[in-house]
């Protein structure tokens, strides 16, 4: 989960776009939520079918768990980089 100052931009009370994502090299413009589907309790190869997380998605997250974004400016991005999160003064 992406918190920026006990901000969980995730949860769609928080209307994520007016937020940008800044890494090295690399800036994306939050542009809204993702909806999850029942997709999440379907087994998947090695994981066995779990109603209950979509149901954790839907009780934390009012069913979203993901952003899309636009991309500003091209860069690297890999695991364990390190994003910085930032507002804009007037959101959408």
């Amino acid at each position: 989960m992406v918190k920026a100052s006990g901000l969980n931009i995730l949860d769609p009370a928080n209307s994520g776009s007016g937020y940008t994502i800044h890494g090295v090299g690399l800036s994306m413009r939050v542009t809204e939520h993702t909806k999850r589907c029942g997709m999440t309790m379907i087994a998947q190869r090695d994981i066995e079918a779990d109603v209950e997380v979509l149901r954790a998605i839907v009780r934390n997250n009012r069913r979203s768990f993901g952003i899309y974004c636009d991309v500003v400016t091209a860069g690297g991005l890999d695991v364990g980089t390190e994003l910085v999160l930032k507002t804009s003064a007037v959101r959408a």
